[in-house]
């Protein structure tokens, strides 16, 4: 029976245990997703869900028309005959549009007309996946680079660290209910992360060029979904620079290396300003969004004390630290105790110092610096969006493996001894356990995840009639209700109706809010018979107008007229 059991386990072979733990984590993944945080991926809902539908809404009008008609921007309106030219469709270039190319290119993949959020929903999951298995497989090597030879080690660590970090309560519900630049541009990230990490590290020639390629390609791609990607591009151009004068390289090695950021970055800046190009008055634009995410401007949410408070708030809820913050400083003072008591703080510092910039040590402060100077920089942008939380989730996740190889390397020389030949594991697995207990303890991870999926969840939309408009409506009409209105944003129904309801107060207004309309339109007039809402004399210019133009669709909740004068 040992042995059977033995034989299911990591061998010392490095495919083998890969295996082992990308299945593990799949199931796991999987299971979990299906039960305790259950993803409905026919409805769009929730905090922030919003993103979700301007996703959609984005993707739906390349998909009809072409992403070529509008440059590769994105428009907050689809086609309609009151729009006389794509400005009044309203172009949206806060951001850059490479998280609609990304979901666009897999919707032509899978020869989509349109999306749903189902669509978008079973997308993101998949790219939620890849970011765990990614993750797994960069602390897999990054144990193995720094010398830990235990596959049971190695595979426990990584799997652990990465289950941690998809069941953090902000990645539970932002990366799995949740999508758009920012929840798209952490696939890159990931992926950016294990490539340029290897690339560090790679000694063969042509596979050091398979991965540059692919990091240029990461790098161009990255540039164009999110503004994080180009700190955390600029961040890790700086440190691979540190790093070759480290290595002693010579000028060219640098310049030539240097150039494979700097390269991908200017091209994809240059499509990015080929788009807006075609947006009028798109430097006012750019400089508006740019002045409110920096906390330039006078308003309220610009203020230090509202950003402070915002951000503590997002942090403590967003990893679970509300319930068990107090006994982390309980847990501090035991570990610096332990490190007296031991008399191992100045080996700690002295291997801190020493694996700073190596590669391993590179890596990690690439992946921990970014996220800060971005929530530093743009911090209006990370007051407002709790969102902006899952990019520091890596670092969260990643405090039990820097303290435990830290510590692990301050005692190399007491863990050689130590280790017999019979034994598989050496006293890191204890060190990393102890760490990753104290971190699941202080976040409650998963319990923490449910209750704030769950309070996130309490925003519910209604798309009755925007499920009406999408099967019933054309080009032609224009929709016009003295109850009821569908905006640009929030999204939510837009995404679904394709096609604006335009509320109106009174029968002038018909007429008024589109003076230059095409002839050609068809004006349609929505009845709300449950609502409550409407005085005297919109509901004698209501039943008039039922009472001289025909019924075009009619059902329990809602009428449509279409007018005829």
């Amino acid at each position: 029976m040992k042995r059977k059991i033995k034989e299911l386990l990591p061998t010392n072979k490095p495919k083998v245990s890969i295996f082992f733990l990308f299945l593990l984590l799949t199931i796991i993944f999987t299971v979990s997703f299906k039960t305790k945080f259950n993803v409905h991926y026919d409805r769009l809902f929730g905090w922030h869900s919003w993103l979700s539908g301007s996703t959609i809404k984005f993707v739906n009008n390349w998909l009809i028309e072409s992403p070529q008609k509008f440059h590769f921007v994105n428009y907050e309106n689809p086609d309609s005959i009151e729009f006389n030219n794509l400005s009044e469709r309203e172009p949206y270039i806060s951001y850059p549009s490479g998280c609609t190319f990304f979901v666009y290119f897999f919707a032509k993949l899978f020869d989509k007309q349109t999306i749903d959020i189902s669509f978008l929903k079973h997308l993101q999951m998949v790219c939620f996946w890849l970011e765990m298995l990614l993750f797994a497989l960069f602390i897999y090597r990054l144990l193995e680079n720094i010398g830990i030879k235990s596959e049971i080690e190695k595979t426990t660590a990584a799997f652990f660290t990465s289950l941690f970090w998809t069941w953090i309560p902000t990645n539970v519900w932002y990366l799995a209910n949740v999508y758009f630049a920012d929840q798209c541009v952490i696939l890159f990230i990931m992926a950016f992360l294990y490539i340029e990490y290897e690339s560090y590290c790679c000694k063969n020639r042509h596979l050091n060029v398979i991965l540059n390629l692919v990091k240029v390609f990461l790098i161009f791609a990255g540039t164009l979904i999110d503004y994080y990607f180009w700190i955390f591009i600029f961040v890790a151009f700086i440190l691979q620079i540190i790093y070759l004068f480290k290595e002693q390289k010579s000028f060219l090695i640098i310049i030539r290396n240097s150039l494979l950021y700097v390269l991908p970055v200017i091209f994809a800046v240059s499509v990015f300003f080929y788009q807006i190009l075609s947006v009028p008055d798109w430097q006012n634009t750019l400089k508006d969004t740019f002045l409110d995410r920096v906390g330039a401007t006078k308003s309220e949410c610009s203020k230090i004390k509202y950003i402070l408070k915002q951000l503590s708030r997002y942090f403590i809820d967003g990893f679970g630290l509300e319930t068990n913050l107090k006994s982390s400083v309980l847990l501090l003072l035991i570990l610096s105790f332990h490190i007296k008591k031991e008399n191992t703080s100045k080996a700690l510092f002295v291997k801190l110092k020493e694996y700073t910039f190596t590669a391993s040590g590179i890596i990690i402060l690439l992946g921990t610096i970014s996220p800060i100077i971005q929530i530093i920089f743009l911090k209006n942008h990370s007051a407002v969006h709790e969102f902006s939380e899952t990019k520091l989730s890596w670092i969260v996740a990643m405090i039990p493996i820097v303290i435990s190889v830290i510590y692990y390397k301050s005692h190399e020389d007491n863990n050689q001894s130590k280790s017999s030949g019979k034994t598989r594991t050496t006293p890191f697995i204890k060190y990393f356990m102890i760490s990753f207990l104290c971190i699941v303890f202080i976040t409650g991870v998963p319990f923490s995840s449910k209750e704030y999926k769950d309070k996130h969840e309490i925003e519910v939309y209604d798309y009755h009639l925007a499920e009406i408009l999408k099967n019933n409506t054309k080009y032609e009409h224009v929709c016009f209700s003295f109850s009821y209105f569908i905006p640009t944003n929030p999204p939510h129904e837009l995404s679904v109706s394709q096609k604006r309801i335009y509320k109106i107060n009174n029968k002038n207004e018909l007429n008024t809010m589109f003076p230059n309309l095409n002839q050609q339109a068809v004006k349609l007039f929505i009845i709300d018979k449950k609502t409550s809402e409407l005085t005297d004399e919109q509901i004698t210019v209501q039943n008039e107008l039922r009472n001289s133009n025909k019924v075009f669709f009619e059902d329990e909740r809602f009428c449509f007229l279409e007018l005829t004068n």
